[in-house]
């Protein structure tokens, strides 16, 4: 194609008649010498306005004329220039013809196929447009290098318009060469002409496809019926939000008059939250058994009293009043046995508290007018609660009377006074309290106006997170709880009859650690000094600890020292390694002491979570300084998808120390919900003791991995077994125990309430 659309051109440039100057042949141009030439001999002319438009296409006849009129002129010179033509060069023109023709008509074919996919017109989808500019991009890119081939072209053809100029001078020499190469030309010119057409039926193709003027137009036209549709769409939505609108006020207009009536429900006040709850218990068996020890949810265990050959129970009912937009809960309470009888009754509501009866509690502070238990006498109690100030009173029919307020002024500031009379005991405290965020301070003084006696603490907290600093001091006189007008429930920071100073400190510096204590007092006339001091890594998997103890009486170190109120000061050396919970509930960690009695390996490891289909907790526990080894497991399925939705259970606990004490408890059962809102379940169980303490109050579980044994150590030997069953179903509550053991059978029947009106 590049060789062929050259030689055509200059051919046609020899047909072309012109005059010696036209004035379409710019004077630098660089066939300009050449063409004025041809002219002055005759052999080309120029078009009447004086042109010679030498990039037009030729004709045959204007060919024919061509020949003619140079074999006219030098009919000896053409045979030369012909046989100088290489017919090698010839055979690639011919190829490059038929090459041009398959590629116009894939061309062809192409522009077909792209004028069938934008037949869908303006309503044609954004995908079928993005095509469609896609297929646009090609034909420009096809026709840009289509424009440089034609460039290169022109240049090919006007050097071989150089070369013409010799051609005419020499075409004469040989006419029956010059004949052939007519005839070669004619065809040539044949296929310019096919060419011509098949550009102009692209070009008519291509005026068909829209332009991107006219694609952008539709994208604007798809945008505005968008916009209309969208505005359309949000008009109805208006309308019927109106409509809506006047349907509600339509439908609150008959609630206007109702306001009135609602004022008079006000007025008139209602009850809400309605509910009665009751519990009968008849038991029958020797006194001693622990009943609960062989159930292992948490402070399932109670005191020796729940197993007395008699009956117990109590109904009691209450609801919420309404008036005037207040609220006020009231509730009563009777006994079942040994009589049915009042017990108590109260209110509570809108910062108000009453209450009147036995066994009426009140608790002013841990150390001083606290009968958390409830005062067995007939008492009356009343507060007034505000944000800002509380009053609290009791009155009970033997005399007693306590009162106390609070104040609070601002925000983390808390003062309160108390003072109590029982004759012969009287009392009172000065409590200040104050938190600040980064400091908390805590702080109590009391007084028996019995004894002349006073004393009190003070607690300092530095900082919310590591590190940590908490200093005390605490002078306590000896004085009973009786004294005090209180019963002994444990929560006080320190013991009475002790005086001393304190200080922990609790630090961590990136991934090392460190802290400790120091603290010296006077415990019930004994002078005492206890002191721990640790170190430790972090190393994310595992954290080691070293840490050495000591704690002196009069001067003398002691293996172990009573702290004053909830645990026990150790002498000892040693390590801890904690391994990081690499399963969620995990937690394990071991420990080498070296004590003055005794060296001593101690380990843990506890697990309570989920293991496949059942929920599961797991302990195992070697405590060296006791030489107490527990170890045990509770594991509950989930309900399985049959009738029913059947649910088993089971539990086991060892333990067992050095001095031959041994403690088992188990139990297996299974659970059910055979109706919606009917749970039954029933339960195999028992405990046995060995060389282990008689039943005792408690209130601790079986698994509990902060207690080494399950209660301790004794002489005792007893154990117990049997059957438990249970119900429920829309708050009635019914149990029956049938247990035996150490030669003596217990019964228990127990049945419930719990309805909500």
């Amino acid at each position: 194609m590049k060789r062929l659309i050259p030689i055509l051109v200059a051919v046609a440039g020899l047909a072309l008649a012109a005059a010696p100057n036209f004035k379409d042949v710019p004077e630098d141009h660089w066939a300009k010498e050449a063409v004025e030439s041809l002219a002055a001999q005759g052999i080309v002319e120029g078009f009447p306005d004086g042109t010679f438009r030498g990039n037009d296409y030729v004709t045959r006849y204007q060919i024919a004329m061509l020949i003619y009129r140079l074999l006219e002129s030098e009919p000896f010179a053409v045979q030369e220039t012909v046989g100088a033509v290489d017919p090698e060069i010839v055979r690639e023109l011919a190829l490059e013809v038929a090459a041009l023709r398959n590629e116009l008509a894939a061309v062809h074919e192409e522009i077909q196929q792209m004028q069938a996919g934008v037949e869908a017109g303006p309503g044609m989808d954004q995908d079928t447009l993005d095509r469609l500019l896609a297929r646009l991009e090609l034909v420009v890119e096809f026709l840009s290098n289509t424009q440089e081939d034609l460039d290169g072209l022109k240049q090919r053809i006007f050097e071989l318009e150089g070369q013409q100029v010799d051609l005419a001078r020499i075409a004469h020499e040989n006419r029956r060469q010059l004949q052939s190469l007519a005839d070669l030309l004619a065809i040539f010119n044949d296929d310019a002409l096919n060419l011509k057409e098949r550009l102009v039926k692209v070009e008519e193709v291509l005026a068909g496809y829209p332009t991107r003027d006219e694609v952008q137009g539709v994208l604007d036209g798809l945008a505005r019926d968008l916009t209309a549709r969208v505005d359309q769409q949000l008009e109805l939505l208006a309308k019927d939000i109106g409509a809506l609108r006047k349907e509600v006020e339509e439908r609150l207009e008959p609630l206007k008059d109702a306001e009135g009536t609602l004022e008079g429900v006000k007025a008139r006040g209602g009850w809400k939250d309605a509910y009665v709850k009751s519990h009968y218990q008849v038991s029958r068996g020797a006194v001693g058994y622990d009943l609960d020890r062989g159930d292992f949810e948490a402070g399932s265990a109670v005191l020796t009293g729940d197993v007395q050959p008699y009956g117990e129970g109590y109904l009691e009912t209450g609801a919420t009043l309404t008036s005037w937009g207040r609220e006020l809960a009231v509730g009563m309470r009777f006994t079942a046995t040994p009589a049915f009888g009042f017990e108590r009754a109260w209110a509570q509501g809108d910062g108000l508290e009453g209450e009147l009866g036995r066994n009426v509690a009140f608790a002013y502070d841990g150390y001083v007018l606290d009968q958390s238990a409830g005062y067995p006498e007939f008492g009356v109690r009343a507060a007034i609660l505000r944000e800002a100030l509380d009053l609290r009173v009791f009155a009970a029919a033997d005399g007693l009377f306590a009162g106390a307020f609070e104040l609070r002024p601002t925000n983390g500031v808390d003062v309160a006074l108390g003072y109590g009379n029982l004759a012969p005991h009287s009392a009172g405290y000065a409590r200040a309290d104050l938190d600040a965020g980064f400091a908390r301070v805590e702080s109590l003084y009391l007084y028996s106006f019995e004894r002349g006696l006073g004393g009190g603490y003070a607690w300092l907290e530095l900082g919310q997170e590591e590190p940590t600093v908490i200093l005390y001091a605490r002078k306590l006189p000896d004085l009973t709880a009786t004294e005090l007008l209180s019963q002994e429930d444990g929560d006080e920071r320190f013991e009475m009859d002790q005086e001393g100073l304190g200080a922990h400190l609790k630090g961590r510096l990136g991934r090392f650690l460190a802290g400790g204590f120091y603290d010296r007092y006077t415990l019930r006339g004994t002078p005492r000094v206890a002191f721990e001091g640790y170190a430790g890594f972090d190393a994310g998997l595992l954290t080691l600890t070293g840490f050495y103890a000591t704690v002196t009486e009069n001067g003398v170190m002691q293996a172990t020292s009573d702290d004053g109120r909830f645990g026990t000061y150790r002498s000892a050396l040693g390590a801890r390694a904690e391994l990081a919970p690499l399963v969620e509930g995990l937690d394990v960690w071991a420990e080498y002491a070296r004590y003055p009695s005794r060296d001593a390996f101690s380990f843990f490891g506890s697990f309570d979570g989920d293991l496949g289909p059942f929920s599961a907790r797991a302990l195992v526990r070697y405590w060296g300084y006791e030489d107490v080894l527990k170890m045990g497991a509770y594991v509950e399925s989930r309900p399985f998808s049959v009738w029913g939705s059947p649910s088993v259970f089971a539990g086991y606990v060892t333990a067992r120390n050095g001095a031959g004490g041994e403690e088992d408890a188990y139990q297996i059962g299974l659970k059910s919900q055979p109706l919606e809102g009917l749970e039954l379940a029933a339960s195999y169980r028992g405990y046995g003791a060995r060389g282990m303490a008689g039943p005792t109050a408690a209130a601790i579980d079986p698994l509990d991995p902060d207690y080494p044994g399950i209660y301790g150590g004794g002489t005792a030997d007893f154990e117990f077994h049997g059957f438990s069953f249970s119900a429920s179903y829309a708050g009635l509550r019914a149990q029956v125990d049938l247990l035996s053991g150490s030669g003596a059978v217990y019964q228990r029947f127990a049945l419930g309430t719990d309805w909500a009106l």
